[in-house]
């Protein structure tokens, strides 16, 4: 008796657990080696590796509300209408990314039904909670009708990459927002967002990441923060920095901040010196680590202020007569 038959005889639980160890590409030849194999396979798509893909959902200029699919690492792109998409495509695939993208207040409720129900029928029936690793939200307004959709959405999701771009939330979706920095989002992009009740909420946001890297809560999921803000006040970067300064498991954080005038540097300097915190050429050195350090870059041209870690450069010193790495230093 040959081997493939020998296979062919096992019980469809043994089959499955087979099957589940494979890739996608090994998976799709394994249709072609019988009906039973093919059969086995459909039935049970869902449990096994599927085709990953990312998904965008945005407003066309025609003012449709569309979806695209695409496959990671190619241009084929399949783009439908949100109340024409057929959600058992999900079936067969697996969603790793999903953008939502200048959606506003505009849309009638109808809509937001249509499409949300869409993600969320997507997301429980097709077993793809575990697999949408990025969420990204672009040009959004959520207001107070909103505001249920996205966090049912969000709730439904086990994302650990969550990027936001110049959106505007209500203070129910902010707050949601950072307790899940607190809890399982690995890594946050955050550029020029707001809530209705704080046109700049970057200040609360970096008091909270300041807390999340004082409580050594980065040494659980290695996060990482990158945060483009129009203001962010001194005080708050100086707390940030005591934080980062004094942790063992200090996370990686990338700051963009617009609008730093001279007197905002001079209220920076003079509270770095208030709270003790030393630096010499806006080199901030770790406490914890000697080959760690912060870098601070002003630049003068566009009253703008840059910072972000250096893990294996040591700070410059006063009278230091060696300059180490230079070249890390403008960045």
């Amino acid at each position: 008796m040959s081997e493939t038959n020998e296979i062919d005889r096992l019980p469809v639980e043994i089959l499955l657990k087979i099957l589940s160890n494979l890739d996608n590409d090994d998976i799709q030849r394994c249709k072609f080696i019988c009906n039973r194999w093919n059969r086995i396979i459909m039935n049970n798509r869902i449990y096994l590796a599927r085709m990953p893909v990312k998904s965008r959902i945005f407003i066309s200029n025609d003012g449709e509300l569309l979806i695209q699919l695409q496959k990671f690492a190619e241009n084929t792109v399949y783009t439908s209408e949100i109340a024409r998409f057929d959600t058992q495509l999900f079936r067969q695939l697996e969603l790793r990314s999903l953008e939502i993208s200048s959606i506003d207040d505009t849309i009638d409720d109808k809509t937001y039904d249509t499409l949300f129900n869409c993600l969320l029928e997507s997301i429980q029936k097709y077993r793809q909670r575990q697999n949408v690793r990025t969420v990204k939200l672009v040009s959004i307004r959520i207001t107070e009708r909103t505001q249920s959709y996205f966090l049912s959405l969000l709730q439904s999701l086990a994302y650990t990459d969550f990027r936001i771009e110049n959106c505007r939330f209500t203070k129910e979706v902010f707050a949601y927002i950072l307790k899940q920095l607190s809890a399982v989002v690995t890594h946050v992009e955050w550029i020029s967002c707001s809530t209705d009740t704080d046109p700049n909420c970057a200040d609360q946001l970096i008091t909270h990441l300041a807390n999340v890297t004082k409580l050594e809560l980065c040494q659980r999921h290695n996060n990482s923060f990158v945060v483009k803000a129009d203001h962010i006040s001194p005080e708050v970067v100086c707390t940030f920095l005591e934080a980062w300064i004094n942790a063992r498991n200090a996370p990686f954080f990338t700051f963009f901040i617009q609008q730093c005038s001279d007197n905002w540097k001079l209220i920076f300097l003079n509270e770095c010196d208030r709270r003790k915190l030393p630096q010499c050429y806006y080199e901030f050195a770790s406490r914890k680590n000697k080959l760690s350090h912060v870098k601070v870059r002003f630049i003068n041209r566009s009253n703008s202020c840059e910072m972000c870690p250096i893990f294996d450069v040591p700070a410059r010193s006063a009278g230091q007569l060696i300059c180490y790495s230079r070249y890390f230093r403008d960045f």
